[in-house]
């Protein structure tokens, strides 16, 4: 659809690469020293990196570019500027189904590329290749950002099957900081491909504002997006060593999630009156 295109896929467009690049330069200046002029490291570092890089990026990539495309629907309401050969409200439908085929495509994403990705340049950066090619040795460290979906749910069962038949004493502590560990990246890459889907409901119930509360959903807007990104690390830190529940990474999302279905709600007689309103 010629809307969408026009009022989604370009600001979506933008978002994504605006943040792709703001990620790259808030990190690029450590990767240029510690390469100390070797572009082949550099580059590395720009290919290797991109995959956790895009799937952070993409999440904001729908959240603006659904508010854009719904707050766009707010003021051709309001102006009378054309109508439209199908409903508003089909067109907010076709975002979130966009958004949910993508959460789909990002559990894969995130489960499979990213930690291979993180890998290749855990070996490549760390451990290179000596004068003859070989690669001088393999990590002896399991890094849970270099570990697929599947491996930490392996890793998770192994550990649990070490702890009960290790009868050591003070053990069982070690092995439990090590599962939330692995837990809670595994819910970390599962939450962020949700995110996709979270986001874009955020997106369109702030975009439906107009007046005054357009400038004060661009202010929540905008502390949500700073607020969910650092949000991840702080959990982190609270799962592994203030031993709360992995479950906890789900808890931002729910919370947004919540908070734009109540707005929807609330804005649902008002999408109705748009969508008669504005069809043909």
């Amino acid at each position: 659809m010629k809307f969408l295109n026009k009022n989604f896929l370009i600001p979506f467009s933008i978002t994504l690469g605006s943040f792709i690049l703001f990620f790259y330069l808030t990190r690029a200046w450590s990767a240029l020293f510690h390469a100390a002029g070797n572009t082949g490291s550099f580059l590395q570092f720009l290919l290797y990196n991109f995959g956790w890089v895009f799937s952070v990026a993409i999440i904001f990539a729908f959240q603006w570019g659904a508010f854009f495309a719904v707050h766009k629907l707010r003021l051709e309401k309001k102006t009378g500027e054309h109508k439209f050969s199908i409903p508003p409200i089909k067109i907010i439908k076709s975002l979130l189904i966009f958004s949910t085929l993508a959460v789909a495509g990002m559990f894969y994403f995130n489960l499979n590329i990213v930690p291979e990705l993180n890998y290749q340049y855990t070996i490549n950066s760390i451990y290179p290749n000596d004068d003859s090619g070989e690669r001088r040795m393999e990590p002896s460290f399991k890094n849970s950002r270099n570990m697929t979906g599947g491996e930490l749910r392996e890793e998770i069962d192994q550990i649990k099957n070490k702890a009960a038949s290790d009868p050591r004493p003070g053990m069982l502590r070690h092995y439990e900081k090590e599962i939330r560990i692995y837990q809670s990246q595994y819910y970390k890459l599962l939450t962020l491909a949700l995110g996709c889907l979270v986001m874009t409901l955020l997106g369109t119930a702030t975009g439906m504002a107009r007046g005054v509360g357009k400038h004060i959903s661009n202010i929540i807007l905008a502390v949500i997006t700073i607020t969910y990104y650092f949000s991840f690390s702080v959990l982190e830190k609270m799962i592994v060593f203030e031993k709360f529940p992995a479950y906890f990474l789900f808890l931002p999302s729910i919370i947004i999630a919540a908070f734009a279905l109540v707005i929807l709600l609330i804005f649902n007689n008002k999408l109705v009156s748009l969508d008669m309103e504005l069809v043909e």
